[in-house]
């Protein structure tokens, strides 16, 4: 119990994982333990610049550096051990009506300002680079980085 409660006060991506599931718990409840479950939400996403909309699943071992910006969607399943950086947005995409979010495979880590979105399956053992934008799905140990830059002007 005591190991918990250092990991709550020393990792912060421990204790966002903890409200979270907190959250989640009391939104099971009565009206009084969902109206509490509002109030964390918010203030998650202004203490720690995350935004949990109702995701399916996140699995154990969650870990999230850096939470500036990062966005998950309401319908998003993420995997065990899956690490994220910060201004991630795993989110939905419009079709048919319908809006479709990204399942989010074991052991995947996506690094700062990636986009994933659409309903599409990220495998396990996948690697996500820096800005990059998935729309399509990645086979297990795939990885996806984005282009490399162009330099426009010379300074010397």
């Amino acid at each position: 119990m005591l190991n918990k409660f250092i990991r709550y006060y020393t990792e912060p991506d421990y204790k966002v994982l903890t409200i979270y599931r907190t959250i989640e718990y009391l939104k099971t409840q009565g009206r009084l333990a969902r109206l509490l479950a509002l109030f964390l939400k918010n203030r998650l996403k202004m203490n720690f610049g995350i935004e949990f909309n109702n995701t399916q699943r996140i699995g154990k071992g969650f870990k999230c550096y850096h939470f500036n910006g990062v966005i998950i969607g309401k319908g998003v399943k993420i995997g065990d051990y899956v690490t994220l950086y910060n201004n991630v947005t795993l989110g939905g995409v419009l079709h048919n009506d319908e809006i479709y979010y990204p399942e989010i495979g074991d052991n995947v880590t996506i690094y700062p300002g990636a986009r994933v979105l659409g309903g599409i399956t990220i495998g396990h053992g996948c690697i996500i680079g820096t800005n990059a934008i998935v729309l399509s799905s990645m086979l297990p140990g795939s990885k996806a980085f984005s282009s490399k830059a162009k330099i426009i002007e010379k300074v010397l």
